[in-house]
């Protein structure tokens, strides 16, 4: 996955890079007439061009880490909700704590992600390979 942005500060060997978040129509928002607008994120990227405050780069980051990282975040806590659903029928034959211990795992789901992100952090992180 490559992006391009704008890097806005620097901070030892990362940089804050402000990029453009895709819209759901893939920016030709012409074309389907949903009135999106563009909204811009600051992420923190590994600065191995050297570029500076103001450089416009390129951002990259592997695909494989992309999808790996879609799953932790959707398909993991999504699997979770449904198991917490069995487990509370074990229990329980009330839809109410069926439902509630279904969310309460993917709560606990959410917290071990959490854990996790920030161990994995320069793991998943963006490098900026080149300024343009």
């Amino acid at each position: 996955m490559n992006k391009i942005g704008i890097v806005k500060e620097l901070s030892g060997k990362e940089a804050r890079v402000r990029i453009q978040r895709p819209s759901a129509c893939g920016e030709n928002c012409a074309s389907c007439k949903g009135g999106c607008n563009l909204s811009e994120n600051d992420v923190w990227a590994l600065n191995e061009a050297g570029a500076v405050a103001g450089d416009r780069v390129e951002l990259e980051m592997q695909d494989k880490r992309v999808l790996i990282a879609a799953a932790l975040v959707y398909i993991i806590p999504l699997c979770m909700l449904f198991a917490g659903y069995a487990i509370g029928g074990i229990f329980s034959d009330g839809e109410e704590v069926k439902i509630l211990s279904g969310f309460v795992l993917m709560g606990i789901c959410y917290g071990v992600l959490s854990i996790i992100d920030r161990r994995l952090k320069s793991k998943y992180s963006l490098i900026i390979k080149k300024v343009l």
